[in-house]
């Protein structure tokens, strides 16, 4: 009471000093005492170490970021965060005041500079000010030449303060939390961030990140509304599929409710799985005509090892499109010789919408064309990737044609400061054992080699080869030649190559070397290359962590789905020519040697569909009836369809402004991710079921495991 009416005091003569003119009304003095306005406000909080105010207060008028120079003079009330304050004397104090926004300047004077002082940093407050404008000496320094923004924590309220006039305390901190979020450079482990999310969280620029995806996913939402699609939910708990990956179960209490399942026990226990993807749904939809344009923000799930850029429970921006074109148009001379042409539009237009809202630019403001294209078998001839960064040169150049052969698992390096293709083809020739070797297994004299044409070739690989061609030492004159050779499958297979995965060597090599620019090394801080990869074979063996899953048939490379070219159609009618030799009309958009997403076009034939299910893929019947709703589906009339699946983790993980210089991990714009190895240290999960402790634990596992026909899985 005593210090509430010395405040009214203070008040009183500073009106009394500023004559009628400018004497402060007394809605502002009630708003800043409870004596006049007879509101429950106290400047004074409550001495308790648990306090967590419940009642009525003034609403905020502002939030950080919504503070300007310009509004110098008018009162305002916030609510935020306390920072670690700056106490200048025992009149004066700084507190900074985060919110959601961004972080604005507090000041403290007389009374209440103790009490705010006395509160712990991260502790919830409610405070009623005037804003003011800062001396320039505690301004922020003006954005550097290049710097676009800053986070949200240094933004242009940097300029203002606001002069605290009362407070509530809102939420007490611990004074003992586990780290202090805003304390940039003394963060500890990232397992001990993970544990405490929702501290981290509140550090700038994971909340930047978080935001950043909130207008990243609307701005997605309004392209494809105003696109003409429907956005429509599908299932999350459905029936298990062979489609590769490994799926999540959810036990179920129900029976069988599908007629293909009599045969077994009925006391059997039931699973429902969730989705890898809504791909069978989303196609069901194309061939109900309910809509012709489908999409969904929609949650996925695979039973995966986490990775940087990959987690067990993920989203995407998943869409489907009917009457689609099934192949490419005759004039077509864009490089896209596959159908899905309307796909193919739409991604490009909702790429730029994103970057336009993210990052003010149009990645295809300068091209008179779409995103550039290329086929998977270039891709890996050109860059040994089949998501390969065209930022930069060190191509691979293909010396087969210039031996008349192929060579089978070779790899040789060697320099020469007089790297002629001349000097350098027949250094290959004589100091290479192993193209010796490979030349006799071929029935080919080395001496009968025409080295002229085997210098053409590596004149071809010096041009394209090097990462930049004007480089020079730093004497003027030219640098040093490596060669690399090594082999590869023809035609190509898999998603890289070891002369891929060296070019990527080489470039963060040079790139720390300042031979080649620094940003190489970052995806997202050049100019976006987006790259379309289209003409994927049709079937692939599976990688060796899903070998015990495809028991050694062959796999779809995108899914079993996809429809073949037309070119290769015959062939896979016929199943006559080689398998591997049959390209899908599947496509994979990449962005600076990251894959954003893919899709394919649609096998929308019954008939066809059952024959690479049975015929191809070899799958059993009981493996065949699990798809029988979709084959159902397609002979009841089903229109040609495409469609594709995004990244939007990914996605945003590309468009976040990195700090420091390295790529961001998906999990930095995901609230609440997983770790690397799956797990979640927030919850606590996967957890076992049941009591906390002891015999009643150990008893309901026991009874979930009987009533689930489940079994602990042994060490051995």
């Amino acid at each position: 009471m005593r210090h509430q009416w010395a405040l009214v005091q203070r008040l009183a003569r500073q009106c009394a000093a500023s004559r009628a003119s400018t004497t402060l009304p007394r809605r502002l003095l009630a708003s800043q005492c409870p004596i006049l306005r007879r509101q429950p406000f106290s400047s004074t909080p409550k001495r308790r170490e648990d306090d967590a105010f419940l009642g009525w207060l003034p609403p905020r008028t502002h939030s950080a970021s919504s503070i300007y120079a310009s509004d110098e003079g008018k009162e305002v009330t916030l609510s935020g965060w306390l920072l670690p304050c700056r106490k200048i004397s025992n009149s004066l104090s700084f507190h900074p005041l985060r919110d959601s926004t961004g972080v604005v300047q507090l000041v403290a004077r007389n009374e209440l500079v103790q009490t705010l002082a006395n509160l712990p940093p991260e502790s919830v407050v409610h405070v009623t000010g005037q804003i003011g404008k800062k001396k320039q000496k505690q301004q922020n320094p003006p954005l550097r030449a290049g710097e676009s923004s800053r986070l949200p924590s240094s933004t242009a309220q940097d300029e203002v303060e606001v002069e605290v006039f009362s407070y509530h305390l809102l939420g007490r901190a611990t004074s003992s939390l586990p780290f202090q979020p805003s304390d940039a450079h003394n963060l500890p482990s990232e397992e001990l961030r993970a544990k405490y999310r929702y501290l981290d969280l509140r550090r700038p620029q994971l909340t930047h990140n978080i935001r950043l995806r909130s207008r990243v996913t609307h701005a997605i939402r309004s392209y494809l509304h105003d696109e003409g699609f429907l956005e429509i939910e599908t299932p999350l708990l459905l029936r298990s599929t062979p489609e590769g990956a490994r799926e999540f179960l959810v036990p179920s209490r129900l029976a069988p409710a599908s007629e293909q399942d009599e045969e077994v026990d009925a006391g059997a226990p039931t699973f429902y799985a969730l989705p890898q993807s809504p791909q069978q749904p989303k196609q069901l939809l194309m061939a109900s005509g309910v809509t012709d344009r489908y999409f969904q923000i929609a949650k996925c799930f695979r039973d995966e090892a986490g990775r940087k850029d990959r987690q067990p429970e993920f989203t995407q921006v998943d869409l489907e499109m009917a009457f689609v074109d099934g192949a490419a148009p005759p004039q077509a001379r864009d490089g896209w010789a596959i159908g899905g042409s309307q796909v193919r539009r739409v991604i490009e237009g909702l790429v730029r919408a994103v970057w336009r809202e993210a990052k003010g630019v149009d990645p295809l403001e300068h091209e008179e064309t779409g995103f550039e294209v290329m086929t998977y078998q270039d891709a890996m001839r050109r860059y040994g990737s089949d998501k390969p960064d065209v930022r930069f040169g060190l191509e691979i150049v293909d010396l087969c044609p210039y031996i008349r052969d192929k060579l089978e698992r070779f790899k040789s390096s060697s320099s020469s400061s007089s790297a002629s293709p001349h000097a350098l083809a027949k250094l290959l020739l004589h100091k290479s054992s192993h193209l010796r070797s490979h030349l006799e297994d071929l029935e080919i004299n080395p001496a009968d080699l025409d080295a002229e044409l085997l210098a053409q070739g590596v004149a071809e690989a010096l041009r394209v080869g090097r990462a930049d061609p004007n480089t020079l030492t730093s004497d003027g004159q030219e640098e040093d030649v490596h060669l690399f050779v090594n082999t590869r499958h023809s035609p190509a297979d898999g998603g890289s190559t070891e002369l891929g995965e060296l070019r990527l060597r080489l470039r963060d090599a040079l790139a720390s070397r300042s031979l080649l620019p620094a940003h190489l090394l970052d995806p997202t801080l050049s100019q976006p290359r987006f790259l379309w990869i289209t003409q994927f074979p049709l079937l692939t063996r599976s990688d060796p962590d899903k070998a015990d899953l495809s028991q050694g048939r062959w796999n779809a490379t995108h899914h079993p789905f996809t429809a073949p070219s037309v070119e290769s159609l015959p062939a896979l009618k016929e199943v006559l020519q080689l398998l591997n030799s049959i390209q899908g009309q599947h496509y994979d958009l990449v962005l600076n040697g990251v894959e954003l997403g893919g899709g394919s076009v649609r096998l929308h034939s019954a008939s066809l569909q059952r024959a690479v299910m049975e015929k191809v893929l070899a799958l059993q019947p009981h493996e065949v009836k699990r798809f029988d709703h979709l084959l159902s589906a397609l002979a009841s009339g089903c229109p040609p369809h495409a469609g594709i699946a995004l990244g939007l983790d990914r996605l945003v993980a590309m468009l976040v402004e990195q700090v420091g210089g390295t790529a961001a991990s998906i999990r930095d714009v995901i609230a609440f991710p997983k770790s690397a190895g799956g797990r979640d240290k927030l919850f606590g999960a996967p957890s076992v079921v049941g009591g906390d402790e002891g015999g009643a634990r150990g008893d309901e596992e026991e009874r979930v495991l009987n009533e689930f026909r489940l079994r602990r899985k042994r060490d051995d």
